[in-house]
């Protein structure tokens, strides 16, 4: 059924109502019940306009950052997108085409003079395609004590050659990340007593002292690090650091870290943390839902070896020349943009971060696709979309497309860097599914940051991209056209109930039962036509009574033409959705057909005893091993662990030359489909020279269950939480396993 309720238990998201237009959710797979009792599993959606974060200070971000105390996320459920094979071929202009408006004619006026922030010819140079190129950038790094520290005590005294080595490592980070362009030098001044105390030092108080010492040196110098053991309260009382947002001071704890260190210089050269757009709809202030594949995005970017800033900056910076960024527009080749196309078919993107890959002549490093400008807060500013294929790490998959944005601050580096990422598959929280892969179209629908500033400019730029062919960690095959954002405004949706959403709490009843595809127009009312301050609940539950069956609904900002009429998967452009199986809507004593199992543990029954595996495999009825197409888990991970994938990458040997996975209690991995399974192999972990792994298999448990819910957020191999509303349902069969020498197996 699917009706709105207060449920204090309910999942909490954020439906934006955009200047009085309406939200659209759309019913996906089987349909949903009308006449089982059920166990009602809701969403509870924030009817307000989306808030707008002031979370760029030019003078300090505010941004802490702690590797050690970030977390991670697992994924809600598995998503396949519809392929199709010639994809470019459907896209079709149509009607009369966009307006070019106010907006579009300001942001020529505030891109021709982007560079002209750029006044400091100690740092910038005329690079080879005539526009000022980032050269030079020096540190003096100032170690203090706090003034009421004692300077005797050896534990306090600082090592200057842990902070030279850091920062030689990201010296030599940036010199490849802008292809051989910048040349980033330090100084590292002696230990210093510090004029104030470490009672609750504060962030201007700081920055001046340490500038006035600094100064008083005579030194030149760029910008300063502030190296300083921690104080007793206020913002130094955690390992970590600060950074200015497009300005020259960094605070950082000691002792000095590579990733955090890299993380900081990044503020400094102007990038705010990239938050995902769903960060920027769900919080209104910054919170842990981030880009998560670039140094300035949440751990997972944070710590990857190669995780470089997105190619519109290293466009800015001159890093990459203009010769190698495709602009597109809807209207083509302008006065303004006489080098602008107005689509582009098979185009091939190559790969932005390969410092082995520079660009040369006719590569195309990114896309570029102007949006507006406008004075926000009295700050002017760009607005764009960028394609980009970034192969360094796990952002190889697919391509990347963001709204982005340039405040044209002026200040140390000219501008600061702003943006958010487009989640392909948005009605999910994993941030693996947010690529746009070979054999898929994707219609980048008017961001939200951006319809909140100029709606009416935002909605004319409606670019379709498609993607032929990934050569992965080289480059992808693109084709882009626009839409008509008239015709796809006009189109008949056809049947769609409305639903309003009133001020006054009065509840609306929904439908008992709907078919897939179903249309629902969630309407608010309030201030200036905005949804206001309501809470939505929808309860969703299949029709059927089989284990495997589940009911999906995905949320939209208008009505979804890329879905329902150019074919693109239900997630795409959809910026919320859940999807909800039959085990979690059945009540107590309900009997539920099951095709087989989707979940196979592992478990230790020994107490404090981890499970060290080095493979898990299942065996279907026709001796087919489906492990390799699972999800594996690990519960409570123990350190020094290989990722879960190495429970089903297929690869059996020796530790440590062949990954493996230790995890405390027990691991799991969840079947592409429910499966008849016959036989479960398991492979410990190998070690020649260490024969104690062997008995760690002693007592194992192995359980086959239908299905297993309440698994959200993307799953990480770098992260491993134990979820406190998982639970397996339906236990299809136990088997204890004896100790073997080679491996357990269980029929």
């Amino acid at each position: 059924m699917l009706r709105p309720r207060n449920l204090s238990a309910a999942r909490r998201l954020v439906l934006g109502f955009l200047l009085g237009r309406y939200g659209t959710a759309v019913v996906g797979g089987g349909g949903l019940a009308s006449d089982r009792q059920i166990y009602e599993e809701a969403i509870r959606t924030h009817l307000a306009y989306p808030y707008v974060p002031d979370n760029d200070n030019d003078n300090n971000d505010g941004d802490y950052e702690s590797i050690s105390s970030q977390g991670g996320w697992f994924p809600d459920a598995e998503v396949t997108a519809a392929k199709v094979d010639e994809p470019y071929e459907e896209i079709a202009a149509y009607g009369n085409g966009p307006v070019v408006t106010e907006g579009r004619r300001k942001f020529w006026d505030l891109f021709a003079k982007i560079d002209d922030g750029k006044t400091n010819s100690r740092i910038y140079k005329t690079g080879p395609d005539g526009r000022p190129r980032l050269e030079k950038f020096k540190y003096i790094i100032l170690p203090i004590w706090w003034s009421d520290m004692n300077v005797n005590d050896p534990v306090l005294r600082m090592d200057p050659a842990i902070c030279a080595a850091i920062i030689d490592r990201n010296i030599e980070y940036y010199r490849r990340m802008s292809f051989d362009s910048i040349e980033l030098s330090y100084q590292v001044l002696p230990q210093t007593r510090f004029p104030i105390s470490g009672a609750e030092p504060k962030f201007g108080d700081t920055q001046e002292a340490a500038t006035a010492i600094v100064d008083a040196t005579g030194y030149a110098y760029d910008g300063i690090i502030l190296n300083y053991h921690l104080a007793r309260a206020g913002p130094f009382d955690g390992h970590g650091g600060w950074g200015n947002v497009n300005g020259p001071f960094m605070w950082q704890s000691y002792k000095f870290t590579y990733y955090v260190t890299r993380h900081e210089i990044g503020h400094n050269f102007g990038h705010p943390h990239h938050e995902s757009m769903r960060g920027y709809r769900e919080c209104e202030k910054e919170c842990a839902l981030y880009d998560e594949f670039d140094m300035m995005s949440g751990k997972h970017g944070i710590v990857q070896e190669v995780s470089d800033y997105h190619v519109a900056s290293k466009w800015f910076f001159g890093w990459v020349p203009d010769s190698s960024v495709l602009m597109l527009q809807p209207e083509g080749p302008t006065a303004s943009c006489p080098r602008c196309q107005r689509s582009v078919s098979r185009l091939r993107l190559k790969t932005f971060d390969r410092y082995d890959l520079p660009p040369g002549p006719g590569d195309v490093l990114g896309v570029h696709i102007p949006a507006f400008g406008a004075t926000v807060k009295n700050k002017e500013q760009v607005h764009s979309y960028w394609l980009q294929y970034r192969s360094g790490n796990d952002a190889k998959l697919g391509l990347s497309i963001h709204a982005t944005w340039f405040k044209l601050t002026g200040k140390t580096f000219g501008a600061s860097y702003h943006q958010f990422n487009y989640d392909a598959r948005g009605d999910t929280v994993s941030y693996f599914d947010q690529f746009v892969v070979p054999g898929e179209c994707y219609t980048v629908l008017p961001a939200v940051v951006f319809m909140e500033i100029d709606p009416h400019a935002a909605e004319q730029i409606l670019p379709r991209v498609c993607v032929h062919s990934l050569d992965e960690g080289s480059h992808l095959t693109i084709s882009v056209s626009f839409l008509d954002p008239g015709a796809a405004a006009s189109h008949d949706p056809g049947a769609v109930e409305e639903i309003v959403c009133r001020r006054d709490g009065a509840a609306h009843e929904g439908v008992a039962s709907a078919a897939a595809g179903q249309l629902y127009r969630f309407v608010g009312t309030g201030d200036a036509g905005r949804g206001h301050g309501g809470e939505l609940g929808v309860t969703v539950c299949p029709d059927s009574a089989r284990a495997d069956s589940r009911a999906s609904v995905y949320f939209y900002d208008r009505y979804p033409h890329n879905v329902v009429d150019l074919g693109e998967p239900p997630g795409f452009g959809a910026f919320n959705g859940t999807s909800v199986g039959a085990p979690e809507c059945c009540a107590p004593g309900s009997d539920l057909v099951v095709a087989g199992a989707r979940v196979v543990m592992v478990r230790q029954n020994e107490d404090y005893v981890p499970v060290e595996l080095n493979e898990i495999q299942v065996f279907d009825a026709d001796g087919i091993n489906v492990a390799p197409a699972a999800t594996c888990y690990c519960g409570f991970s123990a350190q020094e662990s290989g990722p879960p994938s190495c429970l089903n990458d297929g690869a059996i040997g020796n530790h440590p030359g062949t990954c493996s996975a230790s995890t405390y209690w027990y691991a799991f991995c969840i079947l592409e489909r429910a499966t008849d399974v016959r036989r479960v192999t398991v492979y410990p972990l190998n070690d020649p020279d260490n024969e104690k792994w062997f008995d760690r298999l002693k007592d194992l448990q192995i359980e086959l269950y239908a299905d297993v819910t309440g698994i959200t957020g993307p799953k990480r191999d770098d992260a491993y939480w134990d979820y406190p509303d998982m639970t397996f349902n339906g236990l299809l069969d136990t088997v204890s396993t004896g100790r073997t020498r080679n491996h357990a197996s269980t029929r």
